[in-house]
């Protein structure tokens, strides 16, 4: 079972909306090694999900990532989790 928003994000736009969010100015380096010709690209089913489960997207993924961040750091902060 596939979740997510049903849209294609690469694993180097992901990192770039985390380190976004998290320290905006590192600045980022990333192997030029584009070319991955096994790598299955997949995108969520939304419409099969929502059958099987009933479940929907309702937030965005920069409000995810965000909330998600922002909850470690509260963690961080409460003496729950080690420094990240």
């Amino acid at each position: 079972m596939d979740i997510g928003s049903g849209v294609l994000v690469s694993i180097r736009e992901l990192v770039e909306k985390i380190a976004d969010i998290v320290r905006p100015d590192l600045a980022l380096h990333f192997d030029m090694n584009l070319d991955r010709e096994f790598e299955e690209v997949r995108v969520a089913d939304l419409r099969a999900t929502f059958e099987m489960i009933g479940w929907r997207t309702r937030v965005s993924l920069k409000e995810g990532l965000l909330a998600t961040v922002n909850w470690f750091k509260e963690m961080v902060n409460h003496g729950t989790l080690e420094r990240f």
